[in-house]
């Protein structure tokens, strides 16, 4: 069999707050030298098909309140990231808020909304955790962003296990 390297999967989403602001949250971290990035992190991923592994779309809205003070419902992909040097794949998803408010707290003491001028000043002074924040911000705020629908994501709610012959080519990989 040899020895396979694990990837993880991480589910970052852009939440416009308030809606139609043309603001995004990020938060930053002291751990992380106060980079700033979008809420949310990993997906808990089991791999004993006996144990429940979490959606991405339920990691997402936890890691989301968790990091933001925001209740969150995910409304589509914005994009996915394979960054082979992390070993991890990012589903970088788009919510809407449903209740809470901007709550920083002892882990995320930044928690705030940016324009994407602020984002794009943010990635020049090397503020952002990742040059990822402002291409998909970029990508989320142009006029012809489509979103990938989470259709694609439902098919696989029920086996978090996928079978091996999966067609994904029609996803862009940035």
């Amino acid at each position: 069999m040899g020895n396979h390297a694990t990837h993880t999967l991480s589910c970052p989403v852009i939440v416009e707050y308030p809606p139609q602001s043309g603001e995004i949250v990020l938060v930053g971290e002291p751990q992380k030298g106060f980079t700033l990035n979008f809420p949310g992190g990993g997906v808990d991923l089991l791999k004993d098909r006996d144990q429940e592994s979490e959606t991405l779309v339920v990691a997402a809205e936890r890691e989301a309140k968790e990091e933001s003070g925001l209740k969150v419902e995910i409304i589509g992909i914005v994009g996915l990231s394979h960054v082979l040097r992390e070993r991890k794949f990012h589903f970088t998803l788009a919510a809407i808020a449903i209740g809470g408010n901007l709550t920083p707290s002892s882990k995320h003491p930044i928690v705030r909304t940016f324009s994407l001028e602020q984002i794009e000043e943010l990635s020049s002074s090397g503020n952002l955790r990742s040059p990822r924040v402002k291409h998909w911000a970029t990508k989320y705020f142009s006029p012809s962003n489509q979103l990938i629908s989470l259709d694609y994501l439902n098919e696989f709610n029920n086996d978090p296990f996928p079978p091996d012959n999966t067609d994904f080519s029609y996803l862009q990989l940035d």
